[in-house]
């Protein structure tokens, strides 16, 4: 039961994360608690009634002939490993040395492995999104938009396109990314026949995109648990937008620099023309035009002025209203508008400014927790992942020299996986110290424990080393895993040293108890371990346990053979055995 709850308690932390991705993986630490403690109870249970059930062939009872009592492991694979324990034991210095040594490369190894935060679902339908520059018009987008889904609908590969204009539509599920009220902005949600399929067209939509509409910002974007604007995101925050701008701008090169990065751009967009009339004073008292009836009638010339509603049942409509004049004459038009006055008749606009300028404002002003920000942002090329990117680009991008009073802060997935390993890290210790004090209630030494901590760090090296060989990148879901394993190898080490100190109480010599338990304790190591491993073989090509399953499978598999052969080592080592005639037993 004590090893049960420590292998419980090694996904506590992922329980407790008040991360969204705690909360995304929350149901993992109830499905482990709940399973493995139904399998305790029924290990007590179910197993002596079926045993009693089942396994009549012989009658258990004293057996007076000494040619009837075999030793059950007294088969040649048994007795193989039995050697090997001894000799282990015999030259502990150097099976520790090689264990050390290991444990070393792996952690070289290591800077080799992937790194992904959180990998994307594996879903048969993917978003286009359609970006125009600023200022340009929803119908403009509309008519881009009709004709790449007209292309997309002859191609095999696509079920259905719906269309959405100006903003995302209905979150029909969480994980999708989201995007407010924009009338430049339109989106294509397209269905394809299977994941694979998905990956594949995505790729190739990408490309023809890029060259058929090289005039927009069309990006593919595929289902994530954890979705940002983009994955590598540098925000500057700070009082002047201009100077924001210019930082975001310097960023933003740097990040073009860059050959992994694509789709450079910033959350502010482009610059946008803006016609401002200055209103006269002086006019006004000449003409009795004030600034509300200019307001009104630049109102009408352009998005409308609300005059009333319409009621329909429970729909309320805006009345709108508004001139019409023809595109190709609407800025000269504008100098023309009439303006209504307390004098019965209208008076042009140009009378009642004193000029007209045309300038270059910034459409949208950002602010996050308040303070003006600004986002230089890409994505990482096809065959990368955001932490390759951000590894080349950061420290180029801290080195711009900010101004007082202004701050970079790195968002996207950077700050994604700190914020989720920061938020499992806070509750680490919390589950440890309940490991160490189960583990103590176990042994009531200090000893014993302190053996099953040293093996700990030791199954990083079946991660790393499966990690390295499979391709599978190292990310939230691997350090899910990586917990979890520490949680089995806990588990494994208790019932080994229990034996140990069950052979001792009924009288056996030290160093044979230590050869006796790892031997008989093998087969249930090995078992356990390989039934685990069968079991995640199925995950090992999804995109989102993979790197999980690949952790703990490798891992059992050193893990494993640190527990038979490493504990006995160290315990002989910490209760300062001697172990120079260990192969005359």
């Amino acid at each position: 039961m004590g090893a049960t709850i420590v292998a419980i308690l090694a996904f506590l932390p992922i329980y407790l994360s008040p991360d969204s991705t705690g909360e995304f993986c929350a149901s993992l630490f109830q499905v482990v608690a709940i399973s493995l403690f139904l399998s305790w109870i029924l290990a007590l249970t179910q197993t002596p009634y079926f045993c009693d059930l089942f396994l009549r062939g012989k009658k258990y009872e004293k057996q007076e002939s000494e040619d009837e009592q075999t030793d059950p492991y007294a088969g040649k694979f048994y007795q193989k490993f039995r050697h090997f324990v001894k000799y282990s034991l015999r030259h502990k210095t150097m099976i520790l040395s090689v264990t050390v040594l290991m444990f070393f490369s792996s952690v070289f190894v290591f800077k080799y492995v992937k790194q992904l935060f959180m990998p994307n679902l594996e879903y048969n339908q993917f978003i286009v999104e359609y970006w125009l520059p600023e200022g340009s018009d929803i119908e403009t987008v509309e008519s881009d938009l009709n004709d790449l889904e007209a292309y997309l609908l002859k191609q095999e590969d696509v079920l259905n396109v719906t269309t959405s204009l100006g903003s995302t539509p209905a979150r029909y599920t969480l994980v999708r990314p989201f995007n407010n009220s924009h009338a430049n902005y339109g989106e294509l949600v397209i269905d394809t026949k299977d994941y694979e399929t998905t990956v594949r067209f995505g790729a190739e939509l990408q490309e023809f995109l890029d060259e058929n509409y090289s005039w927009a910002r069309a990006r593919v974007r595929y289902y994530s648990p954890i979705s940002t604007e983009s994955m590598i995101e540098a925000k500057f925050s700070g009082p002047d937008p201009k100077v924001l701008r210019e930082l975001s701008e310097k960023a933003e090169k740097i990040m073009e620099e860059e050959p992994t990065a694509v789709k450079v751009t910033n959350n502010w967009k482009n610059q946008v023309k803006v016609w401002n009339p200055r209103f006269s004073q002086a006019q006004s008292r000449v003409t009795g035009i004030n600034r509300s009836d200019v307001s009104n009638a630049l109102a009408c010339a352009t998005n409308g002025l609300a005059i009333g509603v319409f009621r329909k049942a429970d729909d309320i409509l805006p009345i709108y209203l508004k001139t019409t004049v023809e595109k190709d004459k609407y800025v000269e038009s504008l100098e023309n508008t009439p303006v209504w006055g307390a004098k019965p008749q209208s008076i042009p606009l140009r009378q009642v400014v004193s000029d007209i300028d045309i300038e270059f404002e910034d459409p949208v002003i950002k602010r996050y927790d308040r303070r003006r920000a600004i986002k230089a942002q890409c994505d990482p090329a096809p065959g990368y992942n955001a932490p390759d990117v951000f590894n080349k680009v950061h420290e180029k991008i801290e080195a711009i020299p900010l101004p007082e009073g202004y701050d970079l802060e790195w968002l996207g997935e950077h700050k994604n996986s700190a914020d989720a390993n920061e938020n499992i890290a806070k509750f680490l210790p919390l589950a440890f110290l309940l490991m160490v004090i189960i583990i103590m209630m176990l042994f009531n030494n200090f000893r014993q424990p302190i053996i099953i901590l040293t093996i700990l760090p030791l199954a990083f090296i079946g991660v790393s080393y499966g990690l390295w060989l499979t391709g599978k990148p190292f990310g939230f879901m691997a350090v899910l895993g990586t917990l979890g394993l520490m949680g089995m190898m806990i588990k494994n080490a208790v019932v080994l040293l229990d034996q140990i100190n069950l052979d001792i109480s009924e009288g056996k010599d030290v160093l044979t108890a230590i050869i006796d338990s790892a031997v008989s304790r093998m087969r249930p190591v090995i078992m356990a371990s390989f039934t685990t491993i069968l079991g995640m073989i199925p995950l090992i090509p999804d995109e989102l346990f993979g790197g999980m399953a690949v952790a703990i499978m490798f891992g059992l598999l050193i893990g494993s053979i640190i527990t038979l052969i490493v504990v006995p080592v160290l315990y002989a080592v910490f209760y300062r055995i001697n172990t120079k005639e260990v192969m005359d037993l």
